[in-house]
């Protein structure tokens, strides 16, 4: 599929390659730079990654960088038992303090990912929102509305990359969506 993008048919964008340059965006360590707020004691949830190596046989092998190092990660205190229910809200002034700290570093989005959030997700819509009112410049994505699942990991992961690539993403469905316009197709692309 080719989408006319000029004012000729010689001025092409082909979505094929836009997919391919959001995977160079992670390939190339290009992405935004991020902040993650996680439980308070669980700031490692990237950098161990279930503990897997690439190549579980080799001493010399080594797991890439994570996408966000570690003075980015923020352990915001609140607790979500596995059933749903909260042993303890999260501390709103601890939200403030990494939220400035994290703007201060040079953060272009905040990932939001606590333990158990893919069955109640109140704790992190809190957190988010409370960011999106001290911070609204800054874009705001909680693991729980970008992929609920029971693992932290592949939550929290999964909601990072989705954070890394979406200035780059973002742009090129704005840029999509005003040239179907220019078109007269009157369609939203997401």
């Amino acid at each position: 599929m080719v989408l006319v993008a000029g004012p000729d048919a010689d001025h092409r964008q082909d979505p094929m390659r836009q997919r391919l340059g959001h995977a160079n965006t992670i390939i190339q360590r290009k992405g935004a730079p991020l902040a993650l707020f996680t439980n308070a004691g669980f700031e490692d949830v990237i950098e161990l990654a279930r503990l897997r190596m690439p190549d579980m046989y080799s001493l010399f092998c080594s797991r890439p960088d994570p996408l966000i190092s570690r003075d980015m990660v923020f352990g915001i205190p609140a607790r979500m038992r596995a059933d749903g229910s909260e042993s303890q809200a999260p501390d709103i002034a601890a939200v403030e303090r990494a939220e400035a700290v994290a703007k201060a570093n040079g953060a272009q989005g905040i990932i939001v990912s606590f333990f158990h959030s893919w069955r109640n997700a109140a704790q992190e819509t809190s957190v988010k929102a409370t960011i999106a009112r001290l911070a609204p410049d800054l874009f705001v994505f909680s693991s729980a509305e970008v992929w609920p699942v029971i693992r932290e990991y592949e939550r929290s992961s999964t909601a990072v990359l989705n954070g890394y690539v979406h200035p780059r993403v973002s742009g090129y469905l704005t840029a999509l969506e005003e040239r179907l316009k220019d078109h007269g197709v009157p369609a939203h692309p997401c």
